[in-house]
This record gives C-alpha cells, structure tokens and sequence, in this order.
C-alpha cells in the first residue's frame, strides 16, 4: 500500500536540527559516552600543540630578555638567586599546564554543559570572531556552527574541558 502523499511531510517543514546537520552523528554518539573520536583528536591536536610550542617559546623569550635587562644592574647574590627562583617557578607552572593539557587529550577527556545559548559576534579589528556562550562558558566557533544554533535555544554542548574546545552540540 503506497502512502497518501498529504500524509508525507514536505522536506521544508521538517526542521534540520544543528546536530544532524553539523556535527557527525558518530562524534555526537562518542561524546554522549565521554570520550573524544579519533578524527576528532586529529583536528583539534596539532593547533593545541602549536599554541602550546608558541607559549613556551614566548615564556623563553621573555626570559631571554628579562634576563639580559637584569644583568645590565649590579645585584647581590641573594637577589639573583630570587631572580633565578620566579623564573624557575614560572617555568615549572608552564610544565605543569602543558602536561596537564595534553594529559587531557590523551585520556580523551569530554565533559558537558547544557543550557539557553547566548551568540556574540566580536570585532577585532577586521576579523569576526564567532561566540556562543552556555552557562558561563564561552566558546569561539566558526561561523557554521553559530548560524545553525538559534538565540536562546537549549543546547547540550560537549566540550574537551582542559582545553575549552567546541566538540559536538545537540539542542535537548
């Protein structure tokens, strides 16, 4: 029996939810249960990593340069080695969140916040940048994803929580 045409919805009049049409159904399946996918790691990996190298480079830098500055004055010992202490505390912090970071990814961390999205678009100069904020947590999206989520909407979004990275969303 061929079903009457009035009874088949037109494909204009069912809504294509963000999650269907953004986000791979895969990815969405794995962050329901916690864990990150393996293309997913693939794309958010390499830019974590370089914006880790980039910090540590700028950390050294400054050093470099904070130290080439205080050899120019006359110091006593006692305030050297005071010197030499911040900057070794400085550099183990850096250490620490590196390690922490990655320890991240590598266990594949996700965690979830649900509720109303608020959407900001920033100017910096003449670039956009994409906003959305859910419960305090703000995260920069690209702007795919920040048309297809409406103002105001509840949506659960999984995020990699060390790293604050835009998994997956679904409206709930």
């Amino acid at each position: 029996m061929v079903p009457d045409s009035s009874q088949i919805p037109d494909s204009s009049q069912v809504p294509d939810s963000p999650s269907s049409t953004i986000f791979d159904d895969q990815a969405l399946t794995a962050n329901r249960r916690g864990t990150i996918t393996d293309e997913q790691l693939k794309q958010i990996q390499w830019p974590i990593r370089l914006h880790l190298i980039l910090q540590w480079v700028l950390l050294l830098v400054l050093c470099a340069v904070g130290a080439y500055f205080v050899m120019l004055l006359t110091l006593t010992p006692d305030v050297w080695m005071i010197l030499i202490s911040i900057a070794l505390v400085f550099i183990s912090l850096m250490g620490w969140l590196t390690q922490s970071r990655l320890g991240s990814l590598k266990q594949r961390e996700v965690a979830s916040v649900a509720g109303p999205v608020s959407r900001k678009i920033i100017f910096s100069g003449k670039k956009q940048r994409h906003e959305i904020v859910v419960a305090r947590k703000k995260f920069r999206v690209p702007p795919e994803i920040f048309n297809s989520m409406e103002e105001d909407a509840y949506y659960r979004i999984y995020y990699q929580p060390k790293i604050k990275v835009l998994l997956t969303a679904e409206e709930v």
